[in-house]
This record gives C-alpha cells, structure tokens and sequence, in this order.
C-alpha cells in the first residue's frame, strides 16, 4: 500500500482546531513561531496570537479584513500536522497540495523550510494586495466542460475554470459581476452554484501581473532539493530536480488545479490511502469521488488529535505518538527517486485501542455537520456556513435534508424526537446544528443545550 499526504488550501482552516492543535502537542506552538519569523521575513504581522487565541474572529471576518494572516493560518496548521506525523519518521511517500496547500506539500518535500515556506505565502498575499475586492470563486455542481459551456453562455472572458475537485465539482473564478451572472445562468440551467468565501479570483488568467509581481518578490527566498516526491495537481506531475520552483509556485495564480485528475493519477501509480493534513476531511471526500477504492484518513480531529495523528503516524510507518512529540526539522529520509510514489508498509492499529471520545462542543459538532453534508451534496465544506439557507440558496429539497437528518440521527445514536419534526422549520445549517445539538443534550451527549452559538 502506499500512503499520500494531502494539503488543503481554501477554507481548511478552523480557528479552534489550530489552538486545540497546540494545547494536544506543545511544540505545535514552535511551528506557529517559525511562520511568524517567515511573516516577518516578508514584512507581514505574524500569526501565533491568531492561531493561540481563545476567541478567534470568525473565518468569514478574516476572509473580508484580513486575509494575508488567514493564508498564512491555513498553511501554518498544515505544516504543523505533517511534522507530527512525518518529521521523525522514515517516511518517503508523496505529498500533494490543492491551490494554497502546494507551498505546504513543497515545505513537506524538503524544497521549503518552514519559515521559508510562510515567506513565500505572505508575499504571495502581498502581490494581491493589487486585485483585493476585483473578484472571487464560485462552485459548481457539475463537470468540467459543463462548466466550460456554461462560461460560454456568459461570454465573459475574465470567467476561468479555476479547479476541478471532482467529476462534479468545478470551481471558477474571476470578477463579482461575471461570477453573479454564471450564477443567474447556472440556475437557470439547474446546476446548483455557491459562491465560495475567497478573497480573490485564484487561478485565473487576469492575475498574469499579479502572478510576475509575486515571481519578483520570492527571488530571493531560499530553495534547497526535494528530499521526498511532491505531485502537482496544477502542473499535472511531480516536481523534478530540473524545475525552477519559485517561477512554478508563481504560476499557480493563473494556472487551474485539476485535483481530480491528480488523485486518478495517484491511485494509477498505487496510491490506496490519503492522509489529509487538516482537522476536516474536505479532500479526502473529493478523492473518494474522483478514484474508486480511494480511502483516506484526517491526521487531526478536533477533540481526539492524539489518536488521529497516532493512527497516521501508524500509516505512515512512523512510531507512536510521544506524550510530547520532539521538536526538530523535517529529517531527510533514505535517498528515494522523485519521479514515483514509494510503496510504504502499513502498521494496522489494533482495534481495541480506540477509544470514543467525548461527545463534541456545538463548533466540534457544526464542523463534522458541514463535512457530512459537503460530502453528501458535493459543495465545498465552506459554503455550509451558519446563515446558510438550504433550500433556497443550496438547492437541497425537503426530501434530501430529511435522509441527512436520518443519516445524523443515526451517526450521534439519538433519540428519535417525541413529535414528528416539521424540516422546513430549519431551514438553514444553523438552524439543524441546533435542532441535532438539542436532541445531543436530550441523550446525555452534551453538558448542556444552552451553550453559545459560534461560528466554525
């Protein structure tokens, strides 16, 4: 069997698993403080107070005011989980990054080191400082050339296919007024469309002087040979010895990332499981739909960390997770080509080992909420926010929030309310949150159904 890492870029971070994070693992907080001496390397506030904070902004917020530190959160929690559960060991897979997560896939492969990699995210953010508030994302229900005939149909050449996620999920990008007119024809068409929580228009080609800009500012950034084989869902191949990696990194803002075809490729050259390196499982679900027989494992849970970063670790082919993991470099494993995945042996858990955990907080529960509803309804996890209306904005009828209702009265073992629930009454993810927390705290699952609402 071999084993892939996975790096998550938009929408993978969650402020309480980056502190909860830290707390599990102290020296989690030496990572955060290398990408705070990268920020500051490239001029940009540092992270730790946000990654550390009790109470966080909202991801939403960061999004609007401060979306260089919100970059540089996503990558600073990736790093941190993939040297928890690959910085001592042996390990030569691959690793693999979407978008964003390519700088972190590249830190893993021993091309970046961190505090050179957070440099490399914050000047990246400083080069589109020059397009904040000219564009933005949208998700589609569809495929790729289905996408494309819809741009068509608009005949706005500023629209791109940014990222294919899988057989029927397209993302395209580029200016707010183009992007409201695709979603006016897409609805009329019937393909259901969401307007993703982006900053910018990644991946299009208008970024051309934004991306030669971003090209200038990373010169200089340190780069030293790939040690491990790092896939690039945006080149559509490994990395090798011959590439400029700072030009290469540059192009992704105007280059689309084909993940689904990236997994299909991983799984033709014998990847069977992916380790995402994230608290969600936003790409493992999108892997499972763009490969048969394609598993995958989330090497952080919120509330049970140990025993996720144990179990990839395991997969891996790492040691047990210590009570406080050593702190130290990525160490070069045994020379291996970079032209092909490495077969990994697999060290199975023994299944009594696990241990349920704790029933989960409101934000533990919308979070696992969202990730059961974006894999089930093939949106991205982050269009599932609190306010969110499922019918009317997502498309999601009366007869599918009834089955996932089923479906998450069966996955928590709750009750079945006294009275017959009439759905339309919750009818947007907040709302459900609170109905399932509710029947939650009726079982005995919660300390109490009056804990505050945040965001996740």
């Amino acid at each position: 069997m071999t084993v892939a890492l996975l790096f998550p870029g938009q929408g993978a971070y969650t402020a309480e698993a980056a502190r909860s994070l830290a707390e599990t693992f102290p020296d989690v907080a030496e990572v955060y403080a290398e990408v705070d001496a990268g920020a500051r390397a490239a001029g940009a506030a540092p992270v730790s107070d946000l990654l550390l904070a009790a109470q966080p902004p909202a991801t939403a917020a960061l999004v609007k005011d401060a979306p260089e530190s919100l970059q540089l959160a996503i990558y600073a929690v990736s790093v941190a989980i993939s040297r928890l559960v690959a910085g001592g060991s042996e390990w030569s897979g691959v690793s693999l990054g979407h978008s964003l997560g390519e700088v972190a896939a590249l830190q893993t492969g021993g091309a970046l080191s961190v505090t050179a990699g957070a440099q490399v995210v914050a000047l990246r953010s400083r080069a589109l400082r020059a397009v904040d508030g000219a564009g933005g994302m949208l998700a589609l229900a569809c495929g790729a050339d289905r996408a494309g005939d819809l741009i068509d149909v608009v005949g706005e050449p500023s629209l791109a296919v940014a990222a294919v996620n899988a057989p029927r999920q397209t993302v395209v990008s580029g200016p707010h007024e183009a992007l409201a007119t695709l979603t006016a024809v897409a609805g009329a068409l019937r393909v259901a469309a969401t307007a993703l929580p982006s900053p910018y228009a990644f991946h299009n080609p208008a970024l051309r002087q934004v991306s030669d800009d971003f090209a200038r500012r990373i010169a200089d950034v340190p780069v030293q040979p790939l040690v491990r084989p790092v896939y690039s869902p945006i080149l559509g191949r490994y990395y090798d010895s011959t590439d400029d990696i700072r030009a290469l990194v540059a192009r992704h803002l105007v280059a689309p990332v084909d993940f689904a075809s990236a997994i299909r490729q991983m799984r033709a050259a014998g990847v069977t499981t992916f380790v995402e390196c994230a608290s969600g499982s936003t790409l493992g679900a999108l892997a499972a739909k763009s490969a048969e027989r394609a598993e995958s494992v989330t090497a952080a849970q919120r509330g049970n960390e140990r025993s996720a970063v144990a179990l990839a670790r395991e997969l891996l082919g790492g040691a047990d997770v210590a009570p406080r993991p050593v702190s130290r470099p990525v160490s070069p494993p045994v020379s291996v080509p970079i032209s092909v995945p490495v077969s990994v042996p697999v060290l199975r858990p023994a299944p009594q080992a696990a241990v349920k955990p704790a029933g989960p907080s409101r934000t533990e529960l919308f979070t696992e909420l969202r990730g059961m509803y974006a894999e089930a309804l093939e949106y991205p996890a982050e269009v599932f926010t609190e306010d969110v209306a499922l019918e009317a904005e997502l498309g999601v009828d009366s007869v599918k929030q009834t089955e996932l209702f089923a479906r998450t009265v069966e996955k928590y073992e709750l009750p079945q309310p006294s009275e017959a629930i009439a759905l339309a009454q919750f009818d947007t993810m907040g709302k459900v949150v609170d109905l399932v927390w509710s029947l939650m705290s009726e079982a005995g699952h919660t300390e109490s159904a009056l804990t505050a609402r945040s965001a996740a």
